[in-house]
């Protein structure tokens, strides 16, 4: 590899997008800085424009305004790191701008694929108005990927949750999705969970035996309750809780609980008080269906309800679900739709600045709720 192509692969670093950042709000768009580099480093500028070292990106469109900024990026002067690999289709009704400039890689449907196949680490949604009722579709497949997502401008007032500006290219793109933890730090909290559960399922199986043994003196039933929820990457896992309401309590179909909901047991009153129905998620941490620290796992039913308002919750699908979590914490439970919402907003703010530290500090605060009997933070 050449001296120049060596210098290429700086450039998929994120320090990288930082100092481009920089130098463009330095160069009033380019003018004084990207002139004399072009002077000074020609070969280099051309090679890097040319080049296949930067940030392996896909258009979620195909067009007028995926065109429009396909021509936008390409015709930057300042460096963008982005090599556009192809485009994904969206709509297929209609002329699509980028047939020709473009490799098309495939549909929508496909995106997971496309991803991997391709050695996708981001992509950009570049959709027309009238395509917008498919930003549902486009999240549940992009939260199946740990890539990086971008949207445009246009986009912002149509999703929940915090939006950043894109520091890599100097055009109208916001960045959606926080990038992926790190590694390390995946691997530390995945350690904690592994010894928190184990902790927890040790030190408190007597308490689960008591538990079990009152759920089932005092009501028809099995002890524990299991229901299918939506995880990591939108698949479906099995929860474990003690059963906190009477047998047969959704005969009529989901239905979320609410305050003196008389479906809820006298001794389930008791435990969802002070969270000991939840005891038994120790031991789906252990297998690693969740993390101790998390926003909470829904069903499918009630998920395709929240998406109607809040497109954007498949973001939180990106990181495993919790027993407990910043939405938890600061919304507790919730009585419909329009609640967990709400909630999401905590969630997406959780996804955004998630660490090991604000970690602990969740599990400091649920202990606090759990001794006090609340509900949540007052």
């Amino acid at each position: 590899m050449e001296r120049s192509q060596k210098y290429l692969f700086l450039i998929r670093h994120p320090v990288f997008e930082y100092i481009a950042a920089i130098l463009a709000g330095l160069s009033f768009k380019g003018t004084l800085i990207v002139k004399p580099l072009n002077v000074i480093f020609p070969n280099f500028i051309k090679k890097f424009q040319n080049s296949n070292e930067g940030i392996r990106t896909i258009l979620i469109g195909s067009k007028h305004n995926a065109s429009a900024l396909y021509s936008e990026i390409t015709s930057q002067k300042m460096l963008s790191g982005i090599n556009i690999k192809g485009y994904v289709v969206v709509d297929e009704t209609g002329q699509q701008l980028l047939n020709g400039s473009l490799p098309k890689l495939g549909k929508l449907d496909e995106l997971p694929q496309i991803v991997a196949n391709n050695g996708v680490e981001e992509a950009i949604i570049a959709i027309e108005p009238n395509e917008y009722h498919n930003l549902a579709r486009i999240f549940s497949c992009l939260c199946k990927t740990d890539i990086l997502v971008k949207v445009t401008s246009e986009l912002r007032h149509t999703l929940h949750g915090e939006l950043k500006n894109s520091p890599n290219f100097e055009g109208p793109l916001l960045q959606m999705w926080p990038k992926p933890m790190p590694f390390w730090q995946k691997a530390v909290k995945r350690l904690i969970d592994i010894k928190l559960s184990l902790a927890g399922l040790m030190l408190l199986w007597p308490v689960a035996l008591v538990v079990a043994v009152i759920v089932k003196a005092t009501s028809k039933g099995p002890a524990f309750f299991l229901q299918q929820r939506i995880g990591y990457h939108a698949k479906p896992f099995t929860i474990h809780k003690f059963r906190s309401m009477y047998l047969d309590a959704e005969t009529d179909g989901p239905k979320l609980s609410f305050e003196n909901d008389p479906r809820v047991t006298p001794f389930g009153r008791f435990m969802r008080k002070f969270r000991l129905d939840e005891i038994p998620q120790f031991y789906n941490v252990l297998i690693g269906n969740m993390s101790v620290v998390g926003p909470r796992p829904e069903r499918q039913f009630y998920i395709e309800q929240i998406i109607k308002q809040a497109p954007n919750y498949y973001a939180i699908l990106k990181i495993k679900p919790g027993i407990t979590g910043m939405g938890q914490v600061y919304q507790g439970y919730t009585e419909n739709v329009e609640q967990m919402t709400k909630r999401l907003h905590y969630d997406l703010l959780y996804l955004e600045t998630r660490s090991l530290a604000l970690d602990l500090k969740i599990l400091f605060k649920t202990f606090k709720i759990i001794v006090l009997g609340r509900r949540g933070v007052k």
